[in-house]
């Protein structure tokens, strides 16, 4: 299993419109998810030169599958969107786990 995938699914993907589905994305949709991303950075109401440094940043890469859970949803083979969620270590008192998002883009 890897590492961006560690967590499961965050839901069941029964109740997405029929031909949705939602899963854990692998590192080989990193080309896919940041394709995602790009796409609708370019969409935002900010000026071109700022998008232009803005989606460097956004990007994810390998590095990040050491502490988020990334999921794609795609409709039939295509991503068309990314969710990324940030999921603090279990309390040792409690093991209540705290869930963070990170990022979430759908294409325009």
């Amino acid at each position: 299993m890897s590492a961006f995938s560690r967590h499961g699914s965050p839901c069941e993907s029964g109740g997405l419109p029929f031909g949705f589905r939602i899963e854990a994305s692998t590192r080989g949709d990193l080309p896919a998810i940041n394709a995602v991303i790009e796409r609708a950075v370019l969409q935002w109401p900010l000026p071109e030169s700022l998008k232009r440094l803005v989606i460097p940043v956004l990007r994810y890469d390998d590095a990040d599958s050491d502490y988020l859970q990334i999921f794609v949803c795609r409709e039939a083979h295509q991503t068309v969107g990314v969710l990324a969620l940030d999921y603090d270590d279990a309390n040792a008192e409690d093991q209540r786990r705290d869930v963070s998002l990170h990022g979430l883009y759908v294409e325009p």
